[in-house]
């Protein structure tokens, strides 16, 4: 029967008297012929008509797609998808949306899903309707296109159940990008636009709290980690916790949660450390592991140095004596905890003095000279000293006290020497404030060092000569000294230095005497980064005595103590850092102002106890009163390197000039750690704080 019918449309086909005419018997055969018979019938309509070839295309493409069509109906996806193919930008062309969900219906069958979304986001496109953006931005979602989803969201409501789903995974996504590459800012701003329209899920609340550790923002993280281990105690969350609480030092809170949560959390705290320590552990800087566990600080270094330091000072005024002191000794300390150590110091002094003689115009009725031990060149050992201490360093403050003794000098015996600091740190930044009370060796001369004894010959016109003994010096500072130290909000913000100290100098045979000494300075960093610091700005060194002491006589102690003093300068401040080493270098240059009040050659009052005799009533020469000024300076350096697995070499030197005297301290040592994390010491701060007059 059916090739009757064919027979027939082909008779019909070849008496077809135009191209209308042909077409509409090209539908009848299209529904009852074969598809390559069909195929040929169109080939013969086009070669009979040529003018009518783009009609004829069209009615070719509509019938190829209506076959596919009917071949995706039946499941042969494949053979439709090879009949469409040569045809598909002639498709596209025709923008045609129905065409389009064909071809991604066929796509979407055989498994070709991003081939399909092309197709679904051009029936999107031409359509314009919700249904099709719907499906365009569901595939998108399934085919992780997260370009192709934002696209799409653009045509949705995202308060539709559709759209809100889409928008959620979009934005999760492009979440996931930004954190990938570091973008944590923006990061947390997708995340907040997904907040909007519902809660985060656990990874996404991780994602952002991950986010606000690289920005650290710790205590922000750690509320998110908090809750996420309440609900999951895994590892993960665990690490979290122990980062974000480390860092905002609030490991307490950690604490309590591992205790209150079985977990992984107790796995990453020392919770046996914490509970012998549960009143104050948020006090103690606990350290952090690389695999992220929390940990006991280190034990404060246990070592022992070998070194040495020389001191030369040199007198430019009258009265003044030369010192050369080498100083070799032993410094150990013992790490007891991480906060607490114990150390001690041994050293004893090799001395060398160029003392003068004193003249005297008038002394007991004739011209004197006063000649007195110990001669020219004399060099001597003194005794050991030592001294005995504990320090304690906590997070807010530090504080040190240390008791010894002194050598025993030329006068015999020794005196006791004492230290006892106390410094509260006010911010991260480096503020702070201390007090200290200190008493220890005048160390400018040999006799305010050492002291000096022996006889004395006085000429009498007419009688005899006068040998009276003597014996003087040995000056000891008593101190009480404040300083704050207040450090700029920012890296680059000023910094200002105040102190004051408070001094009562004692000695054998020597008048009491007190004085102050003050320092003021404001720096402003000019250089910093991860190794340097360095600074500048101006600065101002004061003092005063109540009496002039800078005497090589009788009855003085022979330290400078001039009746005030002031000394306008600028400072500057470099230090540097690096693995292993540190080196800071100071330096100031101003102008110098000072006065001395005149003084006897021997102290009239001081006479019973200084000579030994009776009430002598004559007129005794003074040494005159003096103002001085001049150029001022000093350069302060101090190194330390470490040289091996245990060894460090520690080295500085300082030089000052003044009107009054100049002065060179040089110091070496070698120091073996044998257990402990040694820490940088160096402190910028405190090199300003040594920027005046060395050995006041």
């Amino acid at each position: 029967m059916i090739w009757k019918r064919v027979a027939i449309i082909c008779s019909r086909y070849r008496r077809a008297s135009n191209v209308a005419h042909a077409q509409a018997l090209l539908g009848n055969a299209s529904d009852v012929l074969p598809e390559n018979v069909v195929n040929l019938l169109y080939q013969t309509a086009r070669e009979k008509y040529p003018d009518a070839a783009p009609q004829l295309e069209q009615w070719h493409l509509d019938y190829l797609l209506g076959v596919a069509a009917r071949l995706h109906g039946k499941g042969q996806n494949q053979r439709a998808w090879l009949l469409l193919q040569p045809h598909l930008a002639t498709i596209e062309r025709g923008e045609h949306a129905s065409n389009a969900r064909l071809i991604a219906s066929i796509l979407g069958a055989l498994d070709r899903s991003h081939a399909a979304l092309h197709w679904w986001f051009l029936a999107a496109q031409w359509s314009g309707k919700q249904k099709d953006w719907q499906t365009a931005a569901t595939l998108a979602v399934a085919t992780g296109s997260t370009e192709q989803a934002g696209q799409a969201l653009a045509h949705l409501s995202p308060d539709s159940a559709a759209g809100r789903s889409v928008f959620v995974w979009y934005f999760q996504q492009r979440a996931l990008a930004a954190y990938r590459q570091g973008k944590y800012r923006q990061t947390l701003h997708y995340l907040h636009a997904i907040q909007e329209k519902q809660p985060l899920s656990a990874g996404m609340q991780s994602i952002a709290a991950w986010s606000l550790i690289h920005l650290h923002e710790y205590s922000h993280a750690g509320k998110i980690f908090h809750v996420l281990y309440r609900h999951d105690p895994s590892s993960s969350n665990a690490s979290g916790v122990a980062l974000t609480d480390y860092n905002s030092h609030s490991l307490a809170t950690a604490y309590q949660l591992a205790q209150q949560v079985p977990g992984a959390l107790s796995t990453f705290l020392p919770m046996q450390t914490m509970a012998a320590n549960v009143d104050h552990i948020d006090e103690i800087p606990w350290g952090l592991s690389a695999k992220g566990r929390v940990i006991l600080p280190p034990t404060r270094a246990s070592f022992l140095l070998l070194g040495t330091s020389w001191l030369q000072r040199g007198g430019l005024g009258a009265g003044s004596s030369r010192l050369q002191a080498l100083a070799p000794g032993i410094w150990a300390q013992w790490g007891l905890n991480w906060h607490w150590s114990a150390f001690a110091q041994l050293h004893s002094d090799l001395l060398n003095s160029n003392i003068g003689s004193v003249q005297s115009t008038t002394f007991l009725g004739s011209t004197q000279t006063l000649q007195f031990a110990p001669s020219n060149g004399l060099s001597t050992w003194r005794a050991p000293s030592i001294l005995l201490g504990v320090d304690d360093r906590l997070p807010g403050q530090e504080w040190r006290a240390a008791l010894g003794w002194t050598s025993p000098s030329s006068l015999g015996g020794g005196s006791p020497q004492a230290l006892l600091q106390y410094r509260r740190n006010t911010s991260t930044k480096g503020s702070y404030w201390t007090v200290e009370a200190l008493r220890d060796a005048v160390r400018q001369s040999w006799i305010s060092y050492n002291g000096t004894k022996g006889l004395l010959t006085l000429d009498q016109p007419g009688k005899n000569a006068l040998v009276l003994p003597y014996q003087w010096g040995a000056a000891m500072r008593n101190q009480l000294g404040f300083a704050g130290y207040l450090a700029g909000p920012k890296t680059m913000s000023w910094n200002y230095l105040a102190t004051l100290h408070l001094n009562a100098i004692t000695g054998r045979n020597i008048r009491n005497n007190y004085g102050w000494t003050s320092y003021l300075s404001a720096m402003k960093p000019i250089f910093v980064n991860d190794g340097w610091w360095s600074a500048l700005g101006p600065a101002l060194y004061a003092e005063g005595y109540a009496r002039n002491e800078n005497f090589g006589s009788p009855g003085y102690g022979d330290y400078y103590s001039p009746q005030w003093l002031l000394q306008p300068q600028l400072a500057a401040v470099v230090s540097h850092w690096w693995q292993g080493g540190s080196l800071s270098l100071a330096a100031s240059v101003g102008y110098q102002w000072a006065r001395t009040a005149a003084a006897s050659v021997i102290p009239v009052s001081q006479l019973p106890n200084i000579l030994s005799t009776g009430e002598i009533n004559q007129p005794i020469a003074e040494f005159a009163a003096a103002e001085n000024s001049n150029i001022s300076g000093s350069v302060d350096l101090e190194l330390t390197q470490k040289l091996g697995q245990h060894w460090y070499f520690d080295g500085s030197a300082a030089y000052q000039a003044n009107p009054a005297f100049a002065q060179t301290n040089i110091g070496v040592g070698i120091r073996y750690v044998f257990s402990g994390q040694m820490q940088r010491t160096l402190s910028p701060a405190a090199l300003l704080g040594n920027m005046w007059r060395l050995n006041p």
